[in-house]
């Protein structure tokens, strides 16, 4: 069991370190909103994926959990590359120092452990296909929540300027 934690988390890490690299080519030849969403699409489908997973795991062969696990490896890279683009663009214009966006990073780190634990709590009660399925509904959410919210931030559209 130790050897198969081992290898899905160096997995994992090496799968975000593509998204982080495939980010910057992308970030380099379309808008920040565009390869955001790409990312956040990836993250909900994997989560919809592992829903599918949970619910009948003998029916998957690994080469299918090792492409969901992947993709969403590469999702987690491209947000969290797109994200911190826009930020230190939006650190240039001047409005903001870089150094009040180390706090807003703190907090994030903060909410990922309390989502974490939240996470748990809802899959011992409702199973991990319910807490994946509403995983993939909140990251499809927040999807439509940017693209909606792109439209008035200009400060977002000044940064996000190619």
């Amino acid at each position: 069991m130790t050897e198969v934690g081992t290898l899905s988390g160096v997995g994992n890490s090496i799968a975000v370190l593509v998204g982080c690299a495939f980010a910057a080519i992308l970030l380099n030849r379309m808008a920040w909103w565009n390869a955001l969403g790409i990312g956040l699409v990836l993250g909900a489908g994997t989560s919809t994926f592992w829903s599918g997973i949970a619910h009948a795991p003998k029916d998957v062969a690994a080469e299918g959990i090792w492409a969901v696990a992947i993709l969403g490896g590469v999702g987690v890279g491209i947000v969290t590359t797109a994200t911190y683009t826009l930020l230190m663009r939006y650190s240039q214009t001047g409005v903001q120092p870089a150094t009040d966006l180390s706090a807003l990073r703190g907090g994030g780190n903060l909410g990922m452990i309390l989502v974490s634990a939240l996470a748990t709590m809802v899959a011992a009660r409702i199973g991990y296909p319910g807490t994946l399925i509403s995983g993939g509904l909140l990251a499809l959410g927040t999807v439509v929540l940017v693209f909606l919210y792109r439209r008035t931030a200009s400060w977002v559209r000044m940064a996000a300027q190619e």
